[in-house]
């Protein structure tokens, strides 16, 4: 665990009881744990945008896209920029929001520029309602640099799923046996004496 630095802060009252209600909304326990959660925000943006254009650390992302499926050839062109982006994209999520209306989030980690060319292309598509790019940045926020070092792992990783696209193999199941489904027992019922 890494030793905690105290400080004081001083600001309006009116302004507190906002950070109080703001925190209590994200419900965060405390205010050293809401100034901490601000803190880091705030780095991640300002490692993202220091890195945009030039940066070689690599920057995750969301991007979420509402768009309206009646569109002719729209999901193929937003598969086709998928594709295209192939080596930033993590992974994708498409859910039926409405009748008219799809939702689609795609994961990708790549250089600031690769990541936001592929969402500003897929935002600017005809038939997209609304898209957003949310970033993060393995910043250096807690004293950890994110310059490939080595870490020690406590937690364990699980293997890359295989691409959406990827035909999948299907396990075979295991030969059926020849044994009888039981009918379940019958509890005798518990006899009392009365008096």
């Amino acid at each position: 665990m890494r030793k905690l630095a105290r400080f004081t802060v001083s600001m309006e009252e009116d302004l507190l009881r906002a950070f109080d209600a703001l925190s209590a909304r994200r419900r965060l326990r405390t205010r050293s744990e809401a100034v901490r959660k601000l803190i880091r925000e705030r780095l991640v943006e300002r490692a993202w945008a220091a890195g945009n254009g030039r940066g070689r650390e690599p920057v995750a992302a969301a991007i979420l896209l509402v768009y309206d499926h009646q569109r002719p050839e729209l999901l193929s062109r937003i598969v086709q920029l998928q594709h295209e982006f192939e080596g930033e994209v993590l992974s994708a999520s498409h859910v039926h929001w409405t009748r008219d209306t799809c939702l689609e989030v795609i994961l990708a980690r790549g250089r600031p520029t690769e990541v936001e060319g592929l969402a500003d292309s897929l935002i600017s598509l005809r038939g997209v309602k609304h898209g957003r790019l949310v970033t993060t940045s393995p910043a250096d926020l807690d004293g950890d640099s994110a310059r490939g070092q080595k870490h020690p792992h406590t937690h364990r990783h699980a293997p890359a799923p295989a691409p959406a696209h990827a035909p999948t193999q299907r396990t075979p199941r295991p030969a059926a046996t020849s044994r009888r489904r039981q009918p379940p027992r019958r509890r005798k019922k518990a006899t009392h004496a009365h008096p």
